[in-house]
């Protein structure tokens, strides 16, 4: 059984703070229909962007620590959410701090 792990992503200007009604309106029930399709839902938000933070949190992500990412090696923090029903997650497959393939705190396969 190998796990499914969706990138979700997104973009916007400034222009999306004078709609955010618009903008959230679905939001929490989309993202978490997506744990019907995959065990782990992750990426990173630069840890600048407390809006962006502050907002995924709301939606029921779970933020690691800041770590160097990119050619910059700026600060970018991991989010994920994680469907613990999931066959995988039942069988291993999930978050972990402490195997030595995984990186802390980001989503990875547990030996």
């Amino acid at each position: 059984l190998y796990p499914t792990v969706g990138v979700i992503w997104m973009l916007a200007t400034d222009e999306a703070e004078r709609f955010p009604k618009h903008l959230v309106r679905g939001n929490r029930e989309y993202v978490r229909s997506l744990l019907d399709d995959f065990h782990i839902v992750t990426n990173f938000v630069d840890n600048r962007n407390t809006k962006a933070q502050r907002w995924l949190q709301w939606l029921g992500f779970t933020l690691g620590a800041p770590q160097p990412f990119g050619v910059a090696q700026l600060p970018f923090r991991p989010f994920w959410m994680e469907n613990t029903g999931a066959p995988a997650a039942r069988h291993g497959i999930g978050l972990s701090s402490t195997s030595p393939d995984c990186v802390e705190a980001t989503p990875c396969v547990i030996p």
